[in-house]
């Protein structure tokens, strides 16, 4: 196997596609294209220590992108990241995670109550409805500490809990009232109106009105009150990503439902106040996809997108891009590298280079293959040997019949020299073969179990019958 075939073959996979997504990153001058570029360099390999350059770069993108930073960061020192951060990495990422929930996390306080309290966040609807746990919160001389989005509390435990929502933003500091948390009756269909009523009350908390209306659909899965959350959420100014996966849940949810045409409406409205345009130009030309539907432009929501092209003879990118406005993206494809050669049969050195001629790797499969071959070979020679000795061991029996004729009509003692001399032929020539076909074997099971992959090993005749010779 030559030189190409073997870097071909253990070349890391992606390795080309993560350096060229980290070597963009490195040219970035602005926070968050950094980030977006190291998180395509981490797609394309395992490295952890581009997740922790995305985590850096998202905690320097500001406030709005504190989740970001705190899912890479915990990316980087998952134990299955692999290569694994240094020591001295892991532990600078663990003293800047923890200094990012210090500076990304709420304060919230509820002076007025003393009990466990548990929280339950409150993302996007599901489709299918599926139950969140509520998960215990720490607290401390400043109060609970929730990350950025909406949650569900639950104050207390069993049928004396009590139940309210709340909005953290990055770094506030909340002083809730713990009278305004209210009970919650266990009937599905009754908790998913009181979700609802409480949205309606909650009319001036945009976000709060829209964690309660996803609320009260996922209690008693009733596509109704996402509506009532995507108007919510579509007020000016939009809360454009919100609104979309309420309307987009209630559209996945109802295929024959009245309010339809209206969310269909209300969706396109969302779109013109939302939506930008985003065109992608590549050199050379090729195929693009924009979210995974082809095409060179396509009207998309403000946020993350993830492009992807592809051309003949060139290698593959995929640039994810952070969009705000009407964006163009230029994308330069690079060559894909050579193609390993399928055979090296009749090659040589490039033009004015001297071949170095290297000794092969050692191979088990060839070894096995040298194995099989000398093994079948040997046997067939011995195979053959043998058969001249039973040949010749019936000229013994018919010598002796002729012996014993000898003297009568037409018997010679000449004809039975001669088939003596047929004898000792088959009889030297069977017992050499034979010889031969067990050394041949025997360097069969040589290079079966200890052979180099290249062993050179060859029969000749010589004067005194046959020589093998080679390296064992």
């Amino acid at each position: 196997m030559s030189l190409w075939v073997l870097l071909a073959l253990f070349a890391p996979v992606g390795d080309d596609a993560g350096e060229a997504a980290a070597q963009r990153a490195r040219l970035s001058a602005h926070p968050l294209d950094r980030a977006l570029a190291w998180d395509d360099a981490a797609t394309a390999s395992t490295e952890a220590a581009w997740r922790l350059n995305a985590a850096r770069a998202y905690a320097a993108a500001g406030p709005g992108f504190c989740s970001d930073a705190r899912d890479r960061y915990t990316a980087a020192l998952a134990p299955a990241a692999s290569p694994p951060l240094t020591a001295a990495d892991r532990a600078a990422a663990e003293h800047e995670a923890g200094a990012l929930a210090d500076r990304c996390q709420a304060r919230v306080t509820l002076a007025d109550f003393v009990g466990p309290v548990a929280a339950q966040a409150v993302p996007p609807p599901m489709p299918d409805g599926i139950d969140r746990p509520f998960e215990p919160v720490a607290r401390d001389a400043q109060g609970l500490r929730l990350w950025p989005g909406a949650w569900h509390l639950r104050l207390g435990e069993g049928l004396t809990a009590r139940y309210l929502t709340v909005c953290a933003a990055p770094g506030e500091a909340l002083a809730l009232n713990a009278a305004q948390a209210e009970p919650l009756p266990e009937d599905a269909k009754a908790r998913s109106k009181a979700h609802n009523a409480r949205g309606l009350a909650a009319a001036e908390q945009r976000c709060v009105a829209a964690a309660e209306f996803r609320l009260a659909a996922d209690a008693a899965l009733n596509e109704a009150y996402l509506v009532n959350a995507g108007v919510s959420l579509s007020a000016d100014p939009p809360d454009c990503d919100g609104a979309r996966q309420a309307f987009d849940a209630f559209l996945a949810r109802c295929n024959v439902c009245r309010d339809r045409d209206d969310v269909l409406t209300r969706r396109r409205a969302l779109e013109r106040a939302c939506e930008a345009n985003l065109a992608v130009r590549v050199r050379p030309a090729g195929t693009v996809q924009i979210d995974g539907v082809p095409g060179l432009t396509r009207q998309v929501f403000r946020g993350r997108h993830v492009i992807r092209a592809e051309a003949a003879g060139h290698q593959p990118e995929q640039r994810t891009v952070w969009v705000q406005s009407d964006t163009r993206v230029d994308l330069d494809l690079r060559p894909a590298p050579p193609a390993a050669p399928a055979s090296t049969v009749g090659s040589g050195p490039p033009s004015g280079l001297t071949e170095v001629v290297e000794p092969a790797p050692t191979s088990t499969s060839r070894r096995k293959v040298w194995g099989w071959t000398f093994g079948a070979a040997g046997l067939v020679i011995a195979g053959v040997g043998t058969g001249l000795l039973v040949a010749a061991n019936g000229k013994d029996d018919d010598l002796a019949a002729l012996n014993a004729k000898v003297g009568d009509e037409g018997v010679t003692r000449k004809a039975a020299q001669a088939l003596a001399d047929d004898r000792d032929t088959f009889a030297y020539t069977g017992g050499t073969l034979i010889g031969v076909g067990a050394v041949v074997i025997t360097a069969g099971v040589v290079a079966w179990f200890w052979g180099d992959a290249t062993m050179p090993v060859s029969v000749a005749p010589s004067a005194d019958g046959f020589v093998v010779g080679g390296t064992f």
